[in-house]
């Protein structure tokens, strides 16, 4: 008899254990590219990262994907094992010309010499793999700083990347190259919009059902226009407004609304995951005092 008592709260257990949701990865690609090409003029060019003390080489870039990988590639070159910085900051000022806040910042030991026989980029990673949100209306700034007066950054002389241009930033007195472009590879992805939970399912369709049943629901305007149908509009709009991109890179299975997680999307609190065992426990000694009675 005391085993069909446990096995109540432990079906209960089973049931809410087995729709917890698995997080799925996303792939990350490639976004942005600009290579070097080769000039016929002597091979490829660079340009020395140092030359004054406030000597900062820049690319303006536009993103196409609204998440920032965790690591970027530049095409350098003669470096002896120093440290360098990249920085993605955003672009700010009249017309974007001047690098802002801090968006990444990745590191690296520069050891990669991209003219040195298979043109391999140098890759820079932030600390702890960090990631960052960014606008894809926007542009952004990538900036190489280093203390190594021997390195140099790989770039085209002519128009190469369509959506920026480089730039030399002697401290407050920015030299824009509209028609030169630092050679680099940003990597990113787009985070997929977490899908809409059973009971968020069946909410929505008695919404639209209600919204849509009966004569008495639909207007007609002067010019012929049915209210009925901006209804409909106005509700799918809130609906995908309801599910935010995860900016985790996390994807939630449809069965999201029993993970107990704080971070879920959709998910439900601590406090009701607490009253549903409180419920379940309630259930389980309510059964073991009927079983009990009918035994006594």
């Amino acid at each position: 008899m005391k085993k069909f008592v446990l096995s109540i709260p432990i079906l209960f257990a089973l049931f809410f254990v087995a729709n917890i949701s698995i997080a799925e990865a996303y792939t990350v690609d490639f976004d942005q590219i600009s290579f070097p090409p080769y000039h016929v003029d002597g091979g490829y060019v660079s340009l020395p990262v140092i030359q004054t003390d406030n000597y900062i080489v820049c690319q303006k870039y536009k993103p196409a994907k609204s998440m920032l990988a965790s690591y970027i590639d530049l095409p350098l070159g003669y470096s002896s094992g120093f440290p360098a910085t990249v920085k993605v900051r955003e672009a700010s000022g009249v017309n974007g010309d001047t690098p802002g806040n801090i968006v990444l910042a990745y590191s690296a030991t520069v050891n990669e010499d991209f003219w040195d026989g298979a043109k391999t980029f140098q890759r820079f990673y932030t600390s702890g793999g960090a990631e960052a949100a960014v606008n894809t209306s926007n542009n952004y700034w990538i900036c190489l700083e280093s203390e190594d007066v021997g390195l140099q950054w790989y770039y085209a002389k002519v128009d190469h990347y369509a959506d920026g241009y480089a730039m030399r930033n002697f401290g407050d007195l920015p030299e824009l190259k509209l028609s030169e472009d630092m050679g680099f590879r940003t990597y990113g992805y787009d985070p997929d919009p977490a899908p809409e939970s059973p009971t968020e399912e069946a909410e929505n369709e008695n919404n639209d059902t209600s919204s849509t049943s009966g004569d008495d629901s639909v207007t007609t305007s002067n010019d012929g226009t049915s209210t009925a149908s901006s209804l409909l509009v106005s509700e799918g709009e809130e609906s995908e407004d309801s599910f935010p991109d995860d900016a985790d890179g996390v994807e939630e299975s449809p069965l999201s609304f029993f993970y107990a997680g704080p971070e879920s999307s959709g998910g439900l609190s601590i406090t009701m995951i607490v009253l549903l065992g409180a419920e379940i426990l309630l259930v389980g000694a309510l059964a073991y005092l009927i079983i009990k009675r009918k035994n006594s």
